[in-house]
């Protein structure tokens, strides 16, 4: 058995050459594209960043981080990352992560708001929030210094920055049924809007700002008479009882109408902020204005029924009006006597 076996011939083996590869492998080139790739897009994304700007609210109700969004004519142009009390507790601080494009938006003069369902003065707005959710408008300024903190407003803006038009100031002795947004009308066109109201800082009189239209602006001129629309007026006179009442807004929310008197020439265009009195109702507008006098009268009865306002008159015809009435007493016999 052993010598068959040792008469067996030689099998041939097959040798394995073993060479060394120059180079990198295949498989590592895989993860180095991967790699370069990824970090390309890490770049590029940094490079497309927008920026981070810091909103201070009263308020952040229906804000969440993460989803709501701001927007610009129904665009999205950014998404809120952050929302955190501010440090002394009275209000919030949001962080709003804008597109790039939004960048040359953050000047000073830009404003925002968290718009929401609300109902305004002869307006409704806000109601496709009901299904979208909150979301923060922008109403961005033309020109200014950039900015990238700023404190939004309690409400929406009545008039866009980038609306065509010119404002004006309204005076009066006490403000009525004007609210902000109330309308301006113009021969029953609403021409305009209140923009805003304040009292003087000596407490005298009621200044009211107004924005009216391009598109009537011509009709503003230097001897336009401005006067409260608001409510139903009824009078009775020679001629019977007399209503007067101006659009079915002004009636429910008040407003201010403005015209010229046919017997005034209509004058120069008024400048920008040029400042009018607003009168209480459409006839005391239109009155003419002629030289007057100061007259004092002295009464020794009684005055019941008389006030400021009511009217002097000759022959059923009206020349003037009371401006004022009070009580004197002499100290020397204690005679009483009502100068008017």
């Amino acid at each position: 058995m052993a010598d068959s076996q040792q008469d067996m011939p030689e099998q041939d083996i097959a040798e394995v050459a073993v060479s060394e590869r120059n180079g990198i492998s295949i498989f590592w080139i895989i993860p180095l594209v991967a790699l370069v790739i990824g970090g390309w897009m890490t770049f590029k994304a940094y490079l497309d960043k927008g920026p981070l700007v810091t909103i201070y609210f009263k308020t952040a109700s229906g804000i969440v981080a993460d989803k709501t969004k701001v927007r610009m004519r129904d665009v999205e142009i950014g998404v809120v990352e952050s929302v955190v009390l501010s440090e002394d507790l009275q209000g919030a601080v949001v962080k709003v992560r804008l597109t790039k494009e939004s960048e040359k938006m953050l000047v000073e003069g830009t404003r925002f708001w968290v718009e929401s369902p609300r109902i305004s003065a002869g307006e409704v707005r806000g109601l496709q929030t009901l299904l979208s959710g909150v979301y923060i408008g922008i109403d961005p300024a033309t020109e200014g210094k950039e900015k990238f903190e700023f404190v939004g407003l309690d409400e929406p803006p009545f008039i866009a920055s980038q609306n065509d038009g010119n404002y004006y100031i309204l005076v009066s002795a006490q403000r009525e049924s004007i609210n902000a947004g109330s309308p301006v009308v113009y021969r029953g066109m609403e021409a305009g809007q209140v923009v805003s109201y304040k009292m003087s800082d000596d407490g005298s009189k009621v200044i009211v700002r107004i924005f009216i239209k391009k598109a009537y602006e011509k009709f503003v001129n230097v001897n336009t008479r401005f006067w409260e629309s608001s409510g139903v007026n009824l009078s009775l006179g020679a001629e019977g009882l007399k209503v007067d009442a101006e659009s079915l807004v002004t009636v429910l929310s008040g407003g201010i109408s403005f015209a010229t008197p046919d017997y005034l020439d209509a004058g120069e265009k008024a400048p920008e902020f040029y400042e009018y009195r607003l009168y209480s109702d459409r006839d005391t507008a239109f009155e003419p204005v002629r030289e007057t006098y100061q007259v004092q009268f002295y009464f020794s009865g009684s005055v019941r029924g008389l006030k400021i306002g009511a009217p002097v008159e000759f022959r059923g015809i009206k020349i003037g009006e009371v401006t004022s009435l009070h009580l004197q007493i002499d100290a020397s016999d204690f005679s009483i006597k009502i100068p008017v």
